[in-house]
């Protein structure tokens, strides 16, 4: 008998998953390409769509790499103007993630994602704030952020080590970051109090 039969069933299964995650793996790379490189997005999101059938099926609704193929048909389906299914494809990857381990901390950093996203795919792409940029200018616009960032940090350091609790720099810390994005969102917008 040779060593294959000698494995366990499970064991001789496992290439074969390995394979088959590879092709799915594939099959998202060459969507990328095409959507990104190509600006072929019909060509693109059947790939997306297989990769994504072929993940849930392999890996379970909860794993990583469901939530990496649900941006890419939401990002593709807003590249085509169906903002609504990119929408629900960007909210499903709350929704998958809800129950896997370390959920909490999983479900903030998604909502994280998906908030920038739904940002990213309604003002940047919908109302096509990319015609009215440059390069130049979207590669600078994050220091602003990343020097406050840095700021807060040692600001928030000091409060700890001063208070001996982290708590109230936590609280400090998410009010002010909520109220630095409003303003920068929309500052970013152009919307203005009157």
């Amino acid at each position: 008998m040779g060593a294959a039969h000698s494995l366990h069933p499970q064991q001789r299964q496992r290439p074969l998953q390995l394979f088959v995650a590879a092709v799915a793996d594939s099959l998202d790379g060459l969507g990328r390409a095409l959507q990104w490189q190509e600006g072929q997005p019909n060509q693109a999101e059947p790939l997306f769509q297989e990769a994504f059938n072929i993940r849930t099926n392999l890996l379970g609704a909860e794993h990583p790499k469901i939530a990496a193929s649900l941006f890419n048909l939401g990002y593709v389906r807003s590249s085509q103007g169906r903002y609504a299914e990119a929408m629900d494809a960007l909210l499903a990857i709350l929704r998958t993630n809800r129950n896997s381990r370390n959920g909490a901390a999983k479900s903030a950093l998604l909502a994280l994602f998906v908030s920038h996203g739904i940002s990213f795919t309604l003002n940047f792409l919908g109302r096509r704030e990319y015609q009215r940029t440059t390069v130049s200018k979207l590669m600078a616009a994050p220091y602003g952020r990343i020097v406050m960032m840095q700021f807060t940090l040692i600001f928030g350091g000091w409060v700890v080590m001063l208070l001996n609790n982290p708590l109230p720099a936590l609280v400090l810390l998410i009010v002010l970051k909520v109220a630095a994005d409003l303003r920068a969102h929309y500052g970013e917008r152009g919307v203005r109090k009157k």
